[in-house]
């Protein structure tokens, strides 16, 4: 959890300070299947990743560059804080007058 939150302050700090971050060499952590994919290059510009490659990128003017040997990244973590029994916001009224909405949360809830 400190690497994690180590790069979620570096990238904050970084965009801040440049047009645009590379960091490079990072193990990224796929939040569809959870794979880890080793020593990628993450372009990150006006605080949106623009692109995830295997393959160095380029460096561009005003661009920060962060190494991330040895730390990992999932990109589109939003809450690592969660509550998984039950469905937020809903009560048993709820979920049973809307229970295509309950079952569209029991299946994208495994990705979040």
């Amino acid at each position: 959890m400190k690497v994690l939150l180590f790069i979620f302050c570096l990238v904050f700090t970084a965009s801040a300070l440049a047009k645009s971050l590379i960091i490079k060499n990072v193990n990224v952590i796929s939040t569809i299947d959870g794979q880890i994919s080793p020593n990628m290059y993450v372009l990150i510009e006006n605080d949106t990743i623009k692109q995830i490659s295997n393959q160095s990128i380029i460096n561009q003017t005003n661009e920060q560059v962060i190494d991330g040997t040895n730390k990992y990244l999932i990109p589109g973590l939003i809450d690592s804080h969660v509550h998984l029994a039950k469905v937020p916001g809903m009560n048993g009224g709820h979920k049973r007058k809307n229970p295509k909405l309950t079952e569209a949360y029991w299946a994208q809830q495994p990705r979040s």
